[in-house]
């Protein structure tokens, strides 16, 4: 396990948490009983810089982040949901519908926007008792692909991709948290699912992905094999170290995680009544918060990062925010196929020039998928906690010529990749056109929505 000291860590950035130093944390009273662990939000925060940027006002509001999971369960610290599509089988039943019954997605969503209710994140240091997620103020959308048994189909899946690139205008979307690990069969080129994120990407949201929970591997999955977003590398912050996870996923020298982000034991937001609560109750804690770990947890870290930036530079391109979370990273002694830039770091990001910053890679060729059969509901936060539901109808065309086989959400973590040997320039992607490719003949298997092994362990 490749790991850097906390010393060394601090030093790059001032800002991290210490956890040898509880006293250095900026809390208004020695008498405030801060949590012990390492993965509350209440550290992550400050392991991030998160906190300090609260501090100045930057807290996520009037951005809008989709999540493409499991679902978002109907509870008080995420009031920020105003919509919710479900693209899954359980649509069908009024008792599931745009339920977490899984309880991956609804984990994600606290890490990046929950917040108790009447919670100010300006004075959340002087309240370990609150719960705050990294982007508090962030509106959610909840993209469900995927039922209790952990599956979903690619054609879904892609489908859901696109389903936020259609509609990020008429919602505010600027960024999208995608943890899925799809084993790479073809080069990310040839990949529909990378088409798809490639269109979200180029349509000006950022697109936040997991690089897999596989240890070192020497490969990136899909989508976070594609050099063009931002895959994510998980960190292990507990025993006194930082440390790269090491069930997270490395790459190949060239393609790496891009940066890194807690993804150990955090503790976040429990579905009630999923099947991880139901089959997990070793991970429940005793203020009902809920223990995972994977780099779709690292991954859901800057998804929150990204909106804060997104507030703090309304009008940055998707290229330019992935320079300052790259650029303003936190280098640790650590393998970079592991962590690449190191650990993301929301302070020094604001300072990262953008000056060329435009990316450029081959494009990812695939057709525009057609729509997948849906039910959504644009809600409040009265109606998002039970009150009201108003559902409009998606309908969809079936997918030929394509093989898609056994999409599942495992418990497997996700991870990320870095772009050491990315070219960055001043010219503009425009004027691509993805009408009239076929995808005929691509093989799908085995794609795992890693996130999460859950448990007790702190």
């Amino acid at each position: 396990m490749s790991q850097v000291t906390l010393e060394t860590a601090a030093a790059a950035n001032p800002d991290m948490f210490d956890p040898s130093n509880i006293a250095s944390l900026n809390v208004a009273s020695p008498e405030i009983a801060v949590p012990r662990s390492a993965g509350s939000m209440y550290h992550v925060a400050d392991q991030v810089g998160a906190r300090s940027l609260w501090a100045r006002g930057i807290t996520g509001s009037g951005v809008t982040v989709a999540l493409i999971d499991t679902g978002v369960a109907r509870i008080g610290e995420l009031e920020g949901v105003v919509a919710a599509v479900d693209f899954s089988v359980e649509q069908i039943d009024p008792s599931r519908q745009l339920v977490d019954s899984y309880g991956h997605g609804t984990h994600l969503a606290g890490i990046i926007a929950g917040c108790t209710p009447g919670a100010n994140p300006a004075t959340a240091s002087e309240h370990p008792e609150w719960f705050v997620g990294i982007a508090p103020d962030a509106d959610l959308v909840s993209v469900k692909v995927s039922g209790r048994d952990g599956q979903v189909s690619p054609e879904v899946l892609i489908g859901a991709v696109d389903w936020v690139t259609n509609n990020a205008a008429d919602l505010n979307i600027g960024v999208l948290a995608l943890a899925v690990d799809v084993p790479a069969t073809t080069s990310y080129e040839n990949c529909p699912l990378a088409a798809a994120i490639e269109r979200a990407w180029h349509a000006g949201i950022v697109v936040v992905t997991a690089a897999g929970n596989n240890g070192a591997a020497g490969r990136l999955s899909a989508p976070a094999y594609h050099p063009t977003v931002i895959a994510v590398g998980a960190l292990d912050f507990t025993e006194g170290r930082v440390a790269a996870a090491d069930w997270s996923t490395t790459g190949d020298g060239v393609r790496n995680p891009d940066l890194a982000a807690p993804g150990a034991h955090i503790e976040s937001l429990r579905a009630p009544g999923s099947l991880a609560a139901d089959e997990h109750p070793e991970a429940l804690l005793a203020d009902g918060r809920f223990l995972g770990s994977g780099s779709s947890q690292a991954a859901a870290v800057v998804a929150g990062v990204a909106a804060l930036l997104r507030q703090a530079h309304p009008s940055a391109t998707p290229d330019e925010i992935k320079r300052m979370l790259v650029g303003g990273s936190a280098p640790l002694h650590a393998d970079a196929a592991a962590v690449g830039a190191g650990l993301v770091d929301a302070v020094a990001a604001l300072t990262v020039s953008t000056r060329n910053s435009t990316q450029r890679f081959a494009p990812a060729v695939g057709v525009e998928s057609q729509p997948v059969i849906g039910v959504m509901a644009r809600c409040t936060p009265s109606e998002w906690s039970g009150v009201s539901w108003s559902g409009v109808s998606w309908s969809g065309v079936s997918w030929s010529g394509v093989s898609w086989s056994g999409v599942s959400w495992s418990g497997v973590s996700w991870s990320g990749v870095s772009w050491s040997g990315v070219s960055w320039s001043g010219v503009s992607w425009s004027g691509v056109s993805w009408s009239g490719v076929s995808w005929s003949g691509v093989s799908w298997s085995g794609v795992s929505w890693s996130g999460v092994s859950w448990s007790g362990v702190t």
